[in-house]
């Protein structure tokens, strides 16, 4: 988990804008973050009491993750209306991908 917790802490602190690519961006926040989010939530016979002050922290993490999204949101409104109208443009280009994760983070 503290692997997952540093990478998700790396992309608040760099307001999204740490990714090297738009796959980058996309494979975590739409790919390995959301598998591991749906795993957690949904794996309840593998998860153990003495697990869930980690796990609530990291939820934390995620949430605040998710606030720090609609706070840079604005700035990419533009890109997301490219997205909309542009099918899998969010595959190649940065700012697109970065718009079209509120699917899975909000």
């Amino acid at each position: 988990m503290a692997h997952m917790e540093k990478r998700v802490q790396e992309v608040i602190d760099s307001h999204f804008m740490g990714f090297q690519s738009a796959f980058d961006c996309t494979q975590f926040i739409r790919g390995e973050l959301y598998f591991y989010i749906d795993s957690l939530l949904t794996l309840q016979n593998v998860i153990v009491q003495e697990n869930l002050p980690s796990i609530l922290n990291f939820m934390e993490l995620v949430f605040k993750l998710t606030l720090k999204w609609f706070e840079i949101m604005p700035l990419f409104v533009a890109s997301y209306k490219e997205a909309i109208v542009t099918p899998n443009l969010f595959n190649v280009d940065l700012h697109s991908a970065i718009s079209m994760c509120g699917y899975e983070l909000a």
